[in-house]
């Protein structure tokens, strides 16, 4: 602003007029603010929902795994016992009685009908009874008959492809009647899907093939 004589007045010295405030024009500042747009929005949305879909499917393959490890770990136990308890079985089979079969019937891939020299295992019964292994619907059970009465217990069920047979010795071994000992026992089954289990049982007596 110029004077009367046309000089410059300062601005700190420009008289107010009354009633009249003087201010100095400066421009609207706007404080900026982050945001999303729309495209923003939906693209964030769909990659949220392709890595939940993934983690989805990687969650339920690792349960699913461990299901399936949890049930092979129990039938391999299973099938452990059952192997166990037919080795006790096998092991000692013979007879103390002249003219009476160790081996009574054997029928391959099903059954064998025989008698132990276990003492162990008579369970109270006496004498020495015949025992038989049979697979049969599935399972493997243990019967036990005496003169009285006939017991049958299942060693394991949920079982296929049962396997049961004997290898005889090269040659007789024992009394020269033409007959071939025994040199050992083969019994195997599958559980489902999986590698077949097996046990090989090598009597400590000799027995002739029936």
């Amino acid at each position: 602003m110029l004077s009367e004589k046309g000089q410059k007045i300062p601005k700190a010295v420009i008289p107010a007029k009354a009633g009249i405030q003087y201010f100095k024009h400066q421009p609207r500042k706007f404080i900026g603010k982050s945001g999303f747009t729309l495209v923003e929005v939906i693209v964030s949305l769909l990659l949220v929902g392709l890595v939940g879909t993934f983690s989805l499917f990687f969650l339920a393959d690792g349960i699913e795994g461990y299901f399936i490890t949890q049930k092979a770990a129990e039938s391999a136990f299973k099938a452990q016992i059952a192997l166990d308890r037919i080795r006790m079985e096998l092991i000692d089979i013979g007879t103390e009685k002249s003219g009476v079969a160790s081996i009574e019937a054997f029928t391959p891939n099903a059954s064998i009908k025989f008698k132990t020299l276990n003492s162990d295992l008579s369970e109270g019964r006496t004498g020495n009874p015949y025992r038989t292994l049979q697979f049969g619907s599935g399972n493997l059970s243990l019967t036990i008959e005496d003169e009285d009465t006939e017991d049958t217990y299942t060693l394991i069920d949920g079982i296929n492809d049962p396997t049961l047979s004997y290898t005889p010795t090269s040659t007789d071994l024992v009394d020269n009647d033409g007959k071939n000992e025994i040199k050992y026992i083969t019994v195997g089954f599958k559980i489902g899907s999986q590698p077949p289990y097996e046990i090989i049982v090598y009597p400590r007596n000799l027995v002739p093939v029936p």
